[in-house]
């Protein structure tokens, strides 16, 4: 339910590094729909600083997150990625 896909969102940030954090903005379930407004911040493993906002859905069945889906801005996501890979190459 809510509060396990509060705690999954928690923990979820394989990418970036220690100390980033999800802000959940809103969690609304209906049914076995639950969709979180979430925003990623942090750093990416380069040390880039990385705001991203979150759209996720999840389908939970059981107390198991059947399916899940995330919506966000991707060509936001490109640019931090392509501006950190210029940062990155221009220190060499």
């Amino acid at each position: 339910g809510v509060a396990g896909i509060r705690s999954y969102l928690s923990t979820s940030r394989s990418f970036l590094s220690a100390g980033s954090v999800t802000q959940v903005h809103a969690l609304v379930a209906e049914g076995p729909a639950v969709i979180a407004d979430t925003a990623l911040q942090g750093r990416l493993p380069n040390g880039a600083p990385l705001e991203i906002r979150v759209l996720w859905l999840f389908e939970v069945v059981g107390r198991k997150i059947a399916r899940q889906a995330l919506f966000f801005d991707t060509e936001q996501v490109a640019r931090l990625f392509l501006g950190a890979a210029a940062r990155e190459h221009a220190a060499d």
